[in-house]
C-alpha cells in the first residue's frame, strides 16, 4: 500500500465531518518518517497546505501539519 499524497490528505482534511476519526487517520495513514515526510511538504502545485486550509474549520489538519513542522528538520 503506498502512502496517499498531501494533496489527498488536504482534501480528506477539508471534508472531514468526524473529528476523531480524521484525527485517528492522519495518526496512521502512513508510518511515522512517511507520514512525516508528506505532511511537511508542498502540495504538488507547490502551495504551502496551511494556504489552503482555515484555522477555524480545519484546526486538527493545520495542528498535525505544524506539529510535523516543528519536529522535522528544515530541508536547504
Amino acid at each position: 500500500m503506498t502512502a496517499p499524497s498531501l494533496d489527498v490528505v488536504v482534501v480528506e482534511i477539508t471534508n472531514a465531518n468526524n473529528y476523531s476519526q480524521l484525527s485517528h487517520s492522519l495518526r496512521t495513514f502512513a508510518p511515522n518518517d512517511v507520514r512525516d515526510t508528506i505532511l511537511s511538504g508542498p502540495l504538488t502545485n507547490g502551495q504551502d497546505p496551511l494556504t489552503v486550509l482555515d484555522i477555524a474549520q480545519h484546526t486538527i489538519g493545520v495542528l498535525y501539519i505544524l506539529c510535523v513542522r516543528w519536529h522535522t528538520p528544515l530541508r536547504c
